[in-house]
């Protein structure tokens, strides 16, 4: 009986033993299965960080990136023919530009020979009349003032650069709210309006090119500028014609402006005119 009594004893701790064990191995079970569905529910409810997508730019703010751009260009054997007050003029002549500093504008009607010279900087703009020994020299303030237009040597440099403008602003006021824009065959037409200036920019949707601004000034007028013939110069896609045409009030003007040959960043040295042997007058003189 004793041996028996022992035996059941040794069997009832092996079963308690075993369900420790087995219950032991449940929890272990469970708690892994636990761990990976809880793993499993945080991966589907986890989401991925949204990545913004860059914002498609609009064609005026390709257009400017795409625009001409140089160090200096010397443009010669230009040919000017001017209309001014139905008076007609034609004239050979140059240019030269140093970017953000400098514009000379030279008129040499017969033999090389300089008879009118616009010269503009940052700062001034001096016209001379070199057949008749005077010039004007006039700040940009004196300028607006005269012309009722907010002209500055930026307008100036960018006009003859076939680049659009907005007059006395930077130019990512062009891809603004502001800005309009709107298609019409290959071209896309950008309106914007900034005080008493209502601004229209014909951009070529292909090779992103200006090919026409249109200033609406109110009572002070209206002034179109023309780029055509556009052509690959020295890495520098840029127009061989240029027309401006300025009507307002009793005046009216034009003037196209040919260049067939254009060297670009050749840095020129160009020579200042000497004002000491000329007489200082008003532009309502000359422009008479």
């Amino acid at each position: 009986m004793p041996l028996r009594k022992g035996y059941q004893q040794q069997l009832t701790h092996m079963k308690i033993r075993h369900i420790l064990l087995l219950a032991a191995a449940s929890l272990l079970i469970i708690g892994c299965n636990s761990q990976k569905k809880l793993a499993k529910t945080e991966q589907t409810v986890t989401e991925a960080p949204k990545v913004e997508q860059p914002k498609k730019k609009s064609v005026q703010e390709r257009a400017v990136e795409a625009q001409p751009d140089f160090s200096s260009v010397v443009a010669q054997k230009v040919r000017f023919a001017i209309t001014y007050q139905k008076k007609n003029i034609s004239s050979s002549g140059t240019i030269w530009m140093l970017k953000d500093s400098l514009c000379v504008i030279s008129v040499q009607p017969l033999l090389g020979i300089e008879l009118a010279r616009l010269e503009a900087t940052p700062q001034e703009v001096i016209f001379v009349d070199k057949m008749n020994k005077r010039y004007v020299q006039m700040s940009y303030a004196e300028v607006s003032k005269e012309t009722g237009v907010p002209v500055t040597f930026s307008d100036l440099q960018n006009m003859l650069m076939a680049r659009m403008f907005v007059l006395g602003k930077p130019q990512s006021i062009l891809w603004s709210d502001a800005a309009k824009q709107r298609l019409n065959g290959n071209s896309a037409i950008v309106n914007l309006t900034q005080g008493k200036v209502a601004y229209e920019y014909s951009i070529d949707t292909n090779s992103l090119a200006l090919s026409r601004s249109v200033l609406t000034m109110g009572p002070a007028g209206k002034a179109t500028i023309d780029y055509e013939g556009y052509a690959l110069q020295s890495d520098v896609l840029f127009p061989t014609k240029i027309t401006v045409d300025i009507a307002g009030g009793d005046t009216e003007a034009n003037c196209v402006i040919t260049l067939p040959n254009l060297q670009f960043n050749s840095n020129p040295r160009i020579s200042r005119i000497n004002l000491s042997n000329l007489k200082k007058t008003q532009l309502s003189t000359i422009l008479k």
